[in-house]
């Protein structure tokens, strides 16, 4: 019969291999945040986004 501490070590590897299984998500992220190297400072993603924004509910 297998004693306590296998029991328990197979029991810990079979919750780190579920939990990796679920923490893999889909995430949507906005267009200026994945362009945000190339547009820069704060003032330039803030113009960025009043104009996409006003675009969208005209």
């Amino acid at each position: 019969m297998a004693d306590i501490t296998t029991v328990a070590a197979l029991y810990l590897l079979y919750k780190i291999q579920k939990r990796r299984k679920t923490t893999r998500r889909r995430v949507w992220v906005h267009d200026i945040l994945r362009r945000r190297t190339e547009l820069g400072e704060f003032h330039r993603l803030l113009q960025e986004l009043v104009w996409v924004t006003a675009g969208s509910s005209c």
